[in-house]
Order: C-alpha cells, then structure tokens, then sequence
C-alpha cells in the first residue's frame, strides 16, 4: 500500500540526500561527495518497546514527511523506506548484499529502480568498492508510478468489495 502515497507536489530546492539502513560496509561504495553531507537515518535501530501504536505511526508519518519535503536522493536497503520513496517521487538507489540475491521481498523494487547487488566480502579493497560504485547510477530520476498506483487501488477496492460480500454473506449485515 505504500506504494499508493501520494506524489510530492515539488522537489526540494537544497535536497538533501538520505542513507536509510545502509550497512557500514555497503557505505563504502557511496562516493565521498555524496556521503560528506548526506543525513543518515537507521530505523531498525530505534527500539519502542512500550509507546502506543498511534505514536509509532505518528513516528513513520513524520519520518516520511522530512523525506517528502526534504530529500533530493535517498539511498537505501530498506524496501520499507525505498518504497513509499519510490510513491512519493523521490529519486531511490537501493543498495543490497549479493549474500541476499535470493530475497524475494525486495523483487518489487527490482521491477521500479534495480538493485545494486554488492559483495559486502570484497569491501575491505578500495579497488572492490570503486568497482561497485562505478556500477551504480548516482544520479537516478524520480519514477512516475501514477498509472502503477490506479492499478493497486483498483485491486485493492475489488478485493475489499470480495471481503465484503462474502463477509455478509456468511455473518449477515448486523455485524458490519
């Protein structure tokens, strides 16, 4: 469903650039320039044992706001972040271990952006790393996924009306 947000009206003017969940060792393929005066953010490290679920999702809505209004790349291993990114219309490079080529919850993001599968074992030579940042586009566009969007509602809304009808059929309309 995060692929379904709504497109940000406008791109920043002094974007800034977002590592999101980037491991150290993927950090190394990221050009110096762009990691000097990038803002880096790791939501798995962020531990909220007791807060109620409003204030988590009051949390991850105001985390997507400062990408929606602040970022101008985010770079990431998360498809929880890449996604909604992806929806909003921000430029995303997703970075990810060759150790996980066959982690089928981040297809989706192949089919959008493309992974930049990188071998985290050979980041201990420079010469590996450049070899891998050579490979990546640094500088992607924003993706127009309007026409994707209408498709997920739409099956979304057709499904839900499925739920629903069976649902009736089967408990009866006082227990809607």
């Amino acid at each position: 469903m995060t692929l379904t947000l709504k497109r940000r009206e406008s791109t920043p003017v002094n974007g800034k650039v977002y590592i999101v969940g980037v491991t150290s060792s993927l950090q190394k393929v990221i050009p110096g320039s762009i990691l000097k005066n990038s803002v880096y953010v790791n939501q798995s490290k962020v531990e909220l044992p007791c807060v109620p679920s409003q204030t988590r999702r009051d949390l991850a809505t105001h985390l997507l706001e400062e990408y929606k209004s602040n970022a101008s790349l985010v770079i990431t291993s998360r498809i929880h972040c890449a996604m909604p990114c992806i929806a909003m219309g921000i430029p995303v490079i997703f970075l990810y271990s060759t150790r996980k080529k066959n982690d089928y919850r981040v297809h989706i993001i192949k089919d959008f952006v493309g992974i930049n599968y990188v071998n985290e074992h050979l980041l201990f030579s420079k010469l590996a790393a450049k070899y891998y940042s050579n490979k990546v586009n640094w500088s992607p566009n924003p993706l127009d996924i309007e026409d994707e969007k209408e498709v997920i509602r739409s099956k979304f809304l057709d499904a839900y009306s499925r739920t629903k009808t069976i649902y009736t059929q089967m408990f009866g309309q006082q227990n809607k």
